[in-house]
């Protein structure tokens, strides 16, 4: 029967037997495991041992994901997607997703990644539980994000205002909240809240409209939204800063007070600014 080349290895380097594995692969079926999780549930490598023997194999190196801060959004995969694959983008750099696997042997894994993201995979080993561990943090942030926008979507959050308006702005503004675009700026700001960002940037280009949060002095690219959202993504901001939508070719400064519950508000600065392609 043919194996995984990390399963050959085992094999050929005598570090299980043929019996020892069929018994792994029965008890892998039984448990929704896989073989390598087996290998450390009957103790035939510890959790260390065999993470070092998958890098000094392949020539990948370690990666200890409880010590790191990740960005898991950076490859733009879904969470099924990485839960199916057992995967965990780290970074992005470039046309360059670093991408924590537990067996960088198994190609089919990379290339459906490196097709998904559009990007070119750097693979770093993790052990397997670090990684179980850290998908279910990523779930559960997900799962909390989606109740705060059910909530959000029901009365909670408000934009508090800052100045006097007119009868036509208000229009402007409910024309504005009724459009598609208010969910994804209303989850875009909270996200930013979430993830600890300290600035989101809105970028404009010829044909992709990019957005990106600096977290810990870093900028990490979190989506691109459709361009067909662009103007209403800037025009859904200038209405809540109080800023004119209908000026686009100087720049305009202006504040958002965004109450989300009784007893918490974030204050936004927000700058926008005319470039080649749109506002950013």
């Amino acid at each position: 029967m043919k194996h995984s080349r990390l399963i050959d290895l085992l094999l050929q380097q005598n570090k299980i037997t043929e019996e020892q594995l069929e018994n792994l692969k029965r008890e892998a079926k039984l448990n929704g495991d896989t073989v390598t999780m087996q290998l450390v549930k009957q103790k035939i490598f510890t959790e260390r041992e065999l993470v070092v023997f998958v890098s000094r194999c392949s020539g990948v190196p370690i990666v200890e994901l409880d010590r790191m801060t990740l960005d898991v959004n950076s490859g733009n995969i879904s969470t099924d997607i990485l839960r199916k694959y057992r995967v965990l983008p780290i970074s992005c750099s470039g046309h360059v997703l670093k991408l924590a696997v537990a067996d960088p042997f198994d190609i089919h894994t990379l290339d459906e990644i490196a097709f998904i993201s559009g990007k070119k995979i750097d693979p770093v080993v993790a052990s397997e539980s670090q990684l179980l561990s850290k998908l279910d943090e990523v779930n559960e942030s997900d799962s909390h994000m989606q109740a705060i926008m059910s909530d959000l979507d029901a009365t909670d959050m408000e934009v508090v205002n800052t100045a006097e308006v007119d009868e036509d702005e208000y229009s402007l503004v409910a024309e504005t909240e009724a459009a598609p675009v208010v969910k994804l700026v209303n989850m875009m700001l909270l996200n930013a809240i979430q993830r600890g960002a300290s600035d989101i940037h809105l970028e404009p280009y010829e044909k992709v409209l990019r957005v990106r949060y600096r977290i810990d002095g870093v900028l990490h690219e979190i989506m691109r939204p459709r361009m067909s959202m662009r103007d209403g993504m800037i025009s859904r901001l200038k209405i809540l800063a109080r800023l004119d939508i209908a000026e686009r070719r100087v720049p305009q400064d202006g504040r958002i007070k965004l109450r989300l519950s009784a007893t918490k508000t974030v204050d936004f600065r927000v700058s926008v600014m005319p470039t080649l392609f749109g506002e950013k």
